[in-house]
């Protein structure tokens, strides 16, 4: 009986059967890459979810809490000012006896308050949304990217804000260019300042349109109206912002 010859080596089925082995703990690793990260996110999301329940859960006791006790009366201070949407209240504004001014806080604005608290303190964003939104922040883009007009049937067109958009520069690399640099920046930054200003009226109208088309009522308001009740005001603290607000009126 004879033995049998031993086979041959060969290099090019062990170099197949090698990259084929690190193919497949490539694939390997990255599934198990994918499956960790997608994991991390879910993990990441879920708490952050979490923590937002949690957040509003917050907001809710304490709101219920200063409307079961009709607001607070708050110090009148540079940062709270009587609530002009509780003009109509008879008892808004109270005086102790010692001579320090009270003002009544809705829950609404106590919310508010607390919310730029939080965000200052940790960065965390916080936001009330009513039925018939009534602050400054109401332009097209703004009630349209946030959704407003989901909940919300009225929006009044006053046109007293628009998002600004600011071209910045450290002002010492701005100073050590030369002339020549500083001139073709500062062109480019009015060029920008007319091109943004235009793009964001495009966006704005498109936007409004879309509001129309999505059942908003939207209301014109009378501007000439307002300006004229405002008078009294500028008239009131000329002597202090009058070259304030003459630069404001000449940007305008």
């Amino acid at each position: 009986m004879s033995a049998r010859e031993p086979r041959a080596f060969n290099g090019r089925q062990l170099a197949g059967t090698i990259w084929l082995l690190v193919a497949l703990w490539t694939l390997a690793v990255g599934a198990s890459a994918t499956w960790g990260v997608r994991l991390l996110r879910d993990t990441m999301v879920d708490a952050a979810v979490h923590d937002a329940r949690n957040s509003f859960n917050k907001d809710v006791l304490y709101r219920k809490w200063a409307a079961s006790h009709g607001g607070v009366y708050v110090p009148v201070t540079a940062t709270t000012q009587p609530n002009p949407h509780l003009a109509d209240v008879a008892e808004r504004d109270l005086v102790t006896p010692s001579g320090r001014r009270l003002t009544l806080m809705n829950p609404a604005y106590m919310t508010r308050q607390i919310h730029e608290l939080e965000s200052k303190a940790s960065g965390t964003q916080g936001h009330i949304t009513s039925l018939k939104p009534i602050r400054a922040e109401n332009a097209p883009d703004a009630i349209w990217y946030a959704k407003h007009h989901e909940v919300s049937k009225y929006f009044s067109v006053t046109n007293h804000f628009r998002t600004p958009v600011v071209v910045v520069m450290n002002k010492a690399k701005f100073d050590a260019l030369p002339p020549e640099y500083k001139d073709i920046l500062l062109a480019t930054a009015r060029d920008t300042e007319e091109w943004s200003g235009s793009l964001y009226s495009q966006v704005s109208a498109a936007l409004l349109a879309s509001l129309k088309k999505g059942g908003m009522t939207v209301v014109d308001a009378d501007e000439a109206a307002f300006r004229k009740a405002v008078e009294p005001v500028y008239a009131k603290h000329a002597e202090k912002f009058g070259a304030q607000l003459k630069a404001i009126s000449e940007i305008k």
